[in-house]
């Protein structure tokens, strides 16, 4: 590229482009970043601190029986008493679905919302997977639990 004198034009000369298409194409044929694996995002999320199994009752991760769009599957996130909630899904495109905070003067602990569920290698209709999803808690500082359930991936629809 160069400045013409005296001008305010930037001339591009045909190795100017065919640099820049080069430089574009290889940008586009470089791997994507690898999704995390969810203990590595949970890991993170909790500071290191492994959460405990959550009591009965305690929390509870509401889900639709049987759906039939896997791009919009609604969840409830509850937990008797919570700072922060978030949910995790293994294999999903971002394996944190929801990161959700409790100020000290909130009420009910309960988030209601729509994710999606299912990786790109979920089987086509007809076809059966089971997707793993973990929804943890943070009780007080650096005190976490956990509830984990397997939601079934049949068919373009979902069974928990």
């Amino acid at each position: 590229m160069r400045a013409v004198a005296g001008e305010n034009v930037l001339k591009l000369t045909r190795r100017d482009v065919l640099s820049l298409g080069f430089g574009a194409t290889a940008a586009m044929l470089l791997p994507a970043r690898p999704a995390m694996a969810m203990g590595d995002a949970i890991a993170i999320y909790t500071n290191g601190v492994v959460p405990q199994a959550a009591s009965a009752g305690s929390l509870r991760l509401g889900l639709p029986q049987i759906i039939g769009d896997a791009r919009r599957v609604p969840v409830v996130l509850e937990a008797v008493q919570a700072r922060r909630l978030a949910l995790f899904a293994k294999g999903a495109p971002s394996v944190l679905l929801a990161d959700v905070r409790f100020g000290p003067r909130a009420g009910a602990r309960r988030f209601e919302t729509s994710v999606r569920l299912g990786t790109q290698d979920t089987p086509e209709r007809g076809a059966d997977a089971v997707q793993d999803l973990v929804l943890v808690a943070e009780i007080e500082p650096n005190r976490f639990v956990q509830l984990e359930t397997a939601v079934s991936l049949s068919g373009g629809g979902y069974a928990n």
